[in-house]
């Protein structure tokens, strides 16, 4: 079947129509869209850009280039005292054999330095070593101060400042410590006597003298009475417990005996205060007491004294043998 001329005409036509249109309308509107963003960027993005550009990124290039030339700075220093370059110069205009030269001439100079300082540090380890072993140093350690030593300075500015005024300084007396006194020391008037006298007669009689005097001085009374008496009953009641002990074993070496040796009579409860052991018999032979009888105390009289004099010798005629 045959179309009409206009109908096949028509649609020959139409996609030539439909293209032509297309590209006009999106030729267009592209052209309008770019028109539209190139202003926007001329007026917005594009200050902004330089804006960033010129406060962040051109300080941070700056920045990182001089920091890396300050990095290169040992080696540039010899390149240009040598050769009259720097490394960025080689790296622009790099020359095989002018860098193999560089390398050559670094690797000389490192390995000439390491040499003489091993070198010379021997050399100075022998020497001061030799040196300490024949002449001895002391160990002596010094920690300067620096505190102390501007105090110093500061006191002698000050003294010349007064020198220079006319101020004289006064030097600050020197006060005794607040706990150094002198203590006053007791001596009984035997022992100072018997430091004026050298015969041994005269030293006797002052002793009897001084005792007697100290009986003197020291009435009996009551009070005195009453507490001597208790003394007295406490020291008598242990002689008489030893005086048992005593007693009740006859026949055993009283010279060889000890506190842990003794029989326990620790049940027996019927003391003699009259009766004497041979051990306080003993004790009565000896008249070397006689010098300990200094009275010390006011409320003690002879008596007690010797029995404290009698208690001390049997303490020390103590044989630890059989401990």
């Amino acid at each position: 079947m045959d179309l009409p001329p206009i109908v096949d005409n028509i649609f020959k036509c139409a996609p030539q129509v439909a293209g032509t249109v297309y590209h006009y309308s999106v030729k267009f509107c592209w052209s309008i869209a770019c028109k539209i963003a190139g202003n926007i960027w001329r007026i917005f993005v594009e200050p902004l850009s330089r804006f960033i550009n010129g406060v962040f990124f051109v300080p941070v290039r700056i920045i990182l280039r001089n920091l890396f030339e300050f990095a290169l700075l040992p080696v540039n220093m010899p390149l240009y005292i040598l050769f009259g370059t720097n490394l960025s110069n080689l790296l622009l205009t790099f020359d095989t054999n002018a860098g193999l030269f560089a390398l050559v001439m670094f690797s000389q100079y490192v390995i000439s330095t390491f040499i003489f300082g091993v070198s010379l540090g021997v050399i100075s380890g022998v020497l001061l070593s030799a040196f300490h072993k024949s002449m001895p140093i002391p160990n002596y350690y010094y920690e300067p101060s620096i505190r102390r030593s501007f105090g110093y300075i500061k006191d002698v500015i000050w003294k010349v400042v007064f020198k220079l005024i006319g101020i004289e300084l006064e030097s600050p007396e020197i006060s005794p410590e607040p706990n150094s006194f002198n203590v006053p020391v007791y001596e009984h008037p035997i022992v100072q006597t018997q430091q004026k006298l050298t015969d041994p007669e005269q030293v006797v009689s002052v002793k009897e003298s001084s005792t007697f005097k100290d009986a003197q001085e020291y009435p009996y009374t009551e009070s005195s009475s009453s507490s001597s008496s208790n003394a007295n009953s406490d020291l008598n009641i242990h002689a008489t417990s030893i005086s048992d002990l005593g007693a009740s074993s006859q026949g055993i070496d009283l010279g060889n005996m000890t506190p842990m040796s003794m029989p326990d009579t620790n049940g027996e409860e019927d003391y003699d205060i009259d009766e004497t052991s041979e051990i306080t018999r003993l004790w009565d032979s000896d008249n070397s007491y006689a010098a300990d009888t200094a009275r010390t105390e006011g409320v003690d009289d002879i008596s007690q004294l010797v029995y404290r004099n009698r208690i001390k010798k049997a303490i020390d005629n103590i044989d630890l043998r059989n401990l």
